[in-house]
């Protein structure tokens, strides 16, 4: 029964916290909030020069094959990024083509389409 009820305390005095915290000014202390570094320095005149890539986690970035090239014979809406790791081995330059974006476009290369694995199998290993 204790135990309950310093669980119950607890929680309720964390979503209150949370509450006001959300609820509150960011200058509540009057002080200057800092700007953020990407902001700064686009006002100092810099620009991005390449793109930023996001390579996905290995085990809850699941990346599968919805449509591919002749190599890709049997990997139909299999995983080609954090899966089994003896696809990239067997067919290591076939695996690079479908994982590799178009230089023009940034996108899928023409005949391929690499999607996220849906729900919650895609942080299942």
């Amino acid at each position: 029964m204790h135990r309950f009820l310093f669980c119950s305390i607890v929680c309720t005095v964390w979503w209150l916290l949370l509450f006001l915290f959300n609820c509150l000014p960011a200058n509540l202390t009057g002080l200057k909030v800092p700007e953020p570094p990407g902001m700064r320095l686009k006002h100092e005149g810099l620009a991005a020069l390449h793109p930023v890539v996001m390579v996905p986690g290995i085990v809850t970035g699941g990346l599968e094959l919805w449509e591919g090239r002749p190599c890709s014979d049997g990997l139909f809406r299999k995983r080609l990024w954090g899966g089994s790791f003896t696809e990239i081995l067997r067919r290591l330059v076939c695996w690079l083509e479908h994982l590799s974006l178009d230089n023009e476009t940034g996108l899928d290369p023409p005949g391929i389409r690499v999607r996220v694995v849906q729900g919650l199998v895609a942080a299942d290993y």
